[in-house]
């Protein structure tokens, strides 16, 4: 188990390097008290969760794209619609 003050420094070291080898995960894992398997396997576990939530942003990204889209095409159909002497059914 983690305390508050080990995690904010994994959190913050993370936020700046994904990956943590050699002297500065024994450094780390020195400075935290904790062993450098603890430390290593945080941060595969922070990396894993780091690209679930990368992969759960571009969908939306994706749909908000489309959804700008749509309000253009479903007003050339209004306007379609709107001119009965045209002779153009809707």
């Amino acid at each position: 188990m983690f305390n508050l003050k080990q995690l904010e420094e994994l959190e913050n070291v993370f936020t700046k390097q994904h990956n943590l080898v050699g002297k500065k995960r024994a450094q780390l894992a020195a400075q935290l008290n904790l062993t450098e398997n603890q430390v290593r396997v945080w941060f595969q576990n922070r990396r894993v969760k780091y690209q679930k939530q990368q992969r759960l942003k571009l969908p939306v990204v994706s749909a908000m794209a489309a959804s700008q889209d749509e309000p253009s095409s479903s007003s050339d159909n209004s306007i379609q619609r709107e001119d009965p002497e045209s002779g153009m059914d809707s």
